[in-house]
């Protein structure tokens, strides 16, 4: 009987802990990307940073091209993809661009290309994009931070599904093959 309730609990607590929201933390400067998971109101937290100019080869180089040949793999990573957006909640995006080409004229064409589409996403609740100009010198000077709050428990049944498609099994094989 005490087995049952010491069973019962932990279920119960799992349960509690996938209503648990998850915040992802994204921060890009120039060439240098921090992120930061944090999950249980930041008590378990992961730090992530990449720096392209640290330069070196990836640690486990993959040939890709079989990925290509899995049937029913990009329809399931497309389904995938789609439901955790749907489930996601963007609660700041901000974006800072100042970028300026050789030739002043084409400066001002690709400004008047991407304003309305800035102004588009401006539109978007807590998105803030700045596009700046620079006509008197070529310049390209970027920052962005993002973060998103997401609720395990509204991920975890596309993730199943993804894992147990045809797909997702063919993908795990292929890992499992390739990653000895």
């Amino acid at each position: 009987m005490t087995a049952l309730v010491v069973l019962g609990i932990v279920i119960g607590l799992l349960a509690l802990g996938l209503c648990i929201p998850l915040e992802v933390s994204f921060y890009a400067s120039g060439c240098n990307l921090k992120g930061r998971f944090s999950w249980l109101f930041g008590l378990i937290s992961r730090d992530i940073s990449y720096s392209s100019r640290q330069g070196g080869t990836p640690s486990h180089p993959h040939n890709l091209s079989g990925l290509f040949k899995i049937k029913g793999l990009p329809s399931d990573v497309k389904r995938l993809v789609s439901s955790i957006l749907k489930s996601s909640q963007v609660s700041e995006c901000d974006v800072y661009l100042k970028y300026g080409l050789a030739n002043p004229a084409a400066t001002g064409v690709s400004y008047a290309l991407l304003m309305p589409m800035a102004c588009g996403l401006n539109a978007l609740p807590h998105c803030h994009i700045d596009v700046e100009p620079s006509f008197l010198e070529p310049a390209f000077e970027t920052e962005a931070s993002l973060k998103v709050r997401l609720l395990p428990v509204r991920i975890l049944p596309p993730a199943l599904r993804f894992i147990f498609s045809p797909g997702g099994i063919q993908l795990l094989r292929y890992y499992w093959h390739h990653s000895r």
